[in-house]
Formats: C-alpha cells, sequence, structure tokens
C-alpha cells in the first residue's frame, strides 16, 4: 500500500525502528542517534558509506555438522577461492551483502536493543 501511495507522488513520513522494514520501504532515510542526525540519504548510500563489504558465509552441507564461518572477500580472486573451498568440503555457500542493520552498528557504534534505557 505505501508502495503504491508513493508512486502516486503521496510523500511519506514513516517512523520505525524496524531497520529491515526502513530498508525494504524508504527511498531516503534520517538515522538519528542520541538526539543528532547520524545520517541523512538513500539505503544505499548508508550501506555503502559504511565501508561494509560483502560477506561469504559457508556452513555444513546436510549432516556435516561443520561449524558456520563468515568471511570478508577482499577480490574477486578470494571469493573464487571460497567457492572452490565450498565445494571441495561439500559446504553451502551463500553471499550477504551489507545490511542496513550493518550499516546502523557501525554507524551509531552498536543495535537498538544494545542500547541502555
Amino acid at each position: 500500500m505505501l508502495r503504491a501511495m508513493t508512486a502516486k507522488g503521496v510523500t511519506i513520513l514513516l517512523t520505525t525502528h524496524y531497520l529491515d522494514e526502513a530498508e525494504i520501504l524508504a527511498d531516503h532515510l534520517l538515522i538519528v542517534d542520541k538526539g543528532r542526525t547520524t545520517f541523512l540519504g538513500t539505503v544505499e548510500e548508508a550501506k555503502g558509506d559504511t565501508g561494509l563489504g560483502m560477506r561469504v558465509v559457508m556452513e555444513a552441507a546436510a549432516g556435516n555438522g561443520t561449524a558456520i564461518e563468515v568471511l570478508e572477500p577482499r577480490s574477486a580472486e578470494e571469493v573464487l577461492a571460497i567457492v572452490e573451498r565450498g565445494l571441495r568440503e561439500k559446504r553451502k555457500v551463500t553471499f550477504k551483502p551489507p545490511s542496513l542493520e550493518d550499516a546502523f552498528i557501525k554507524m551509531v557504534g552498536g543495535s537498538i536493543e544494545s542500547e541502555d534505557t
């Protein structure tokens, strides 16, 4: 419904603590931390400005029992090496781009849940 309204030119101001919701619905963000503006821009700018890169999650294939590893490749060669290793070890390899929550945590130094109230 919100997307249909914005497609018709309606401006919507949405305040939320649910970053996954903001990531899906927002065209522009204003992130406020302790009463101060921490970020103003688009979701993609927020994720890009933090310097966070693609992460690769390697986990056990069914019944393998191998621990989960989160890797942060810095080049295409490293990505290829990780995928080859995953195939060789019969592990599930998943690519995880940075989320808005990842960017938020980097910007404010913690999650919403970690705030002392």
